[in-house]
């Protein structure tokens, strides 16, 4: 197995070149007696061909619009930079209570960095859905109508109207207790399921409730690793609504007195009634709620939290979708309102199926990288989005629908490089591990009057596996002050290649520490470790 060490024999740096922390690697392999053949790398479309299975019967290969993707190692070890999912709410989503309901809020303000925890490959961050709900409380609390839990089926039926994901999800918890883990999206279809605690395979059982929450329960207590061979109907994540009659549409439950009262009033200011068509009717409401602004100021307390946050047209993603939810449910739409920690958006469903709609609002960023996975292209947005509207897929930095796909098996995502660009002073050395890197300088461009930024980058392994994590830690300033909330981008760079391997943000003191995962592909080589930013308003470009 290869590995990423840090060059041994070397004791300092040199500056690569302005505003740029580095540090040198080596690409290698483990010592081990001499190998009497070449090896051959595993070929993703034999395996395809042949029908090679994972443990559990995993699929090794599965085929996607966006390219070929592999399953994730069930019996890969855990390791301490693992998100686990466990009992409880989630308690980094915002607005979930502990009774697992949640309670709206006024604070309209744009968030800056986000925390995400990805499982899926393909990667459709930020839409990792991992609480929903369909009703609404007399004290305009969301809920779920019906709770209680039951087995989540597994389906054996997969054609081309399907999109294929791959879930890697660590699970801790204890006999008797239902975990809450994420799905891709609405009526999502389990193919097949394996859990695993390194070689010994695991019993469990997946659940779901009415607003298809899905839960895993084990009857051993500790930590697992879950791998899910996904299927759901492509139209659910995008695309065109049928054109149904109200009477077409599942029956929803009936809001309380005083929530359909206060629905009225909203629905009467836009002009929505059941007179007009349930697919008519989405597109205002669509329409009317990415128009919503975040702002510095909180919704004022007016009336109730929901008139005063609909009728404000302020909010962002959760403030969007909340009142979303209870303005369609205020005209029998069947809608529900899912969140995760990171975003927030609504699903209707159209007499056919449930569709997935972002309704903006996004934050900035997320604070875990998505570069060394495939990125899922939904279908085409078809409802208009206003100017200077904020996406879901802007906050992860994805390309937006209908750009190419990339990151397959076949794409492994480098950029090749010129030999000019390529060379490197011949004093540039590494230091040993867990050395500090040294904060840099450069030129401003002529036209920008920010201050430049210096990055200063520690990393703490001793070695690094290929597939495995490594992990950064570190500063961001500029002239002498701390950047707050800007991102920092980590890439490897070799003579041929540069490669992004992660993209981390910084806290309020303008420092960052994450575990990037070096990807299973990289070539054997040396490479140096290269950090850099954009900087944002106040604090100049690392470049």
């Amino acid at each position: 197995m290869s590995t990423l060490r840090k060059s041994m024999g070397q004791k300092h740096l040199a500056a690569l070149g302005p505003l740029v922390a580095w540090m040198a690697f080596a690409l290698s392999a483990h010592a081990a007696p001499a190998v009497l053949h070449e090896p051959i790398p595993d070929d993703a479309r034999v395996d395809l061909a042949l029908g090679a299975v994972m443990p559990g019967d995993v699929p090794a290969v599965v085929e996607t619009p966006g390219g070929l993707i592999g399953a994730p190692d069930v019996r890969r070890p855990l390791s301490t930079g693992d998100s686990a999912y466990s009992q409880g709410p989630a308690t980094s989503v915002p607005g979930l209570q502990p009774d697992a309901t949640f309670v709206p809020d006024r604070d309209t303000r744009r968030p800056d960095s986000l925390p995400y925890d990805d499982p899926f490959t393909p990667s459709n961050a930020p839409f990792k859905r991992l609480v929903a709900f369909d009703a609404v409380t007399r004290d305009f609390a969301l809920t779920v109508v019906r709770p209680d839990l039951r087995p989540l089926p597994r389906s054996t039926q997969v054609d081309a109207a399907d999109d294929r994901f791959f879930a890697d999800i660590v699970v801790e918890g204890k006999p008797g207790q239902r975990v809450r883990i994420p799905t891709v999206g609405p009526d999502t279809r389990v193919i097949h399921a394996h859990a695993a605690l390194g070689q010994k395979d695991l019993k469990f059982q997946l659940l779901r409730d009415d607003a298809d929450n899905w839960f895993v329960e084990f009857p051993q207590e500790g930590r697992a690793r879950l791998v899910l061979d996904l299927a759901i109907r492509r139209a659910s994540l995008g695309g065109e609504l049928h054109a149904a009659n109200w009477g077409e549409l599942p029956k929803v439950a009936a809001l309380p007195a005083n929530v359909a009262a206060s629905a009225a009033v909203v629905l009467g200011k836009l002009g929505l009634s059941r007179e007009q068509a349930p697919r008519d009717v989405t597109r205002k409401l669509v329409a009317y709620f990415r128009a919503f602004r975040d702002s510095e100021e909180p919704a004022k307390a007016e009336r109730d939290v929901y008139i005063d946050l609909a009728l404000g047209q302020k909010g962002v993603c959760r403030h969007r979708s909340y009142a979303f939810l209870v303005t369609a449910l205020g005209l029998g739409i069947p809608t529900r309102m899912v969140l995760n920690e990171a975003h927030a958006w609504v699903e209707v469903h159209d007499g056919q199926l449930w569709h997935r709609i972002d309704l903006g609002g996004a934050g900035r960023m997320l604070t875990q990288s998505i570069a060394n996975k495939p990125v899922h292209q939904p279908p085409p947005d078809t409802f208009g989005w206003p100017p200077g509207a904020t996406r879901g897929e802007d906050i992860a930095g994805l390309p937006r629908p209908g750009a190419q796909p990339s990151g397959s098996l076949a794409d492994a995502g480098s950029t090749p490089r010129s030999p000019a660009s390529s060379q490197r002073n011949a004093t540039q050395t590494s230091g040993d591990a867990g050395a500090a890197i040294g904060p840099r300088s450069a030129p401003k461009a002529p036209e920008d009057l920010r201050p430049p930024s210096s990055i200063q980058v520690t990393v703490e392994n001793e070695v690094v596996r290929r597939g495995g994590p490594l992990k950064v830690s570190g500063s961001v300033t500029a002239d002498r002050a701390r950047c707050a909330f800007v991102t920092v981008e980590i890439l490897f760079r070799s003579a041929v290649v540069e490669r992004r391997v992660g993209t981390v943000a910084t806290n309020a003191k303008g420092e960052f520490a994450a575990a990037v995962t070096i990807p299973p592909q990289l070539a054997v080589g040396d490479y140096d470790l290269v950090a850099r930013t954009e900087g944002d308003l106040r604090c100049g470009a690392a470049r």
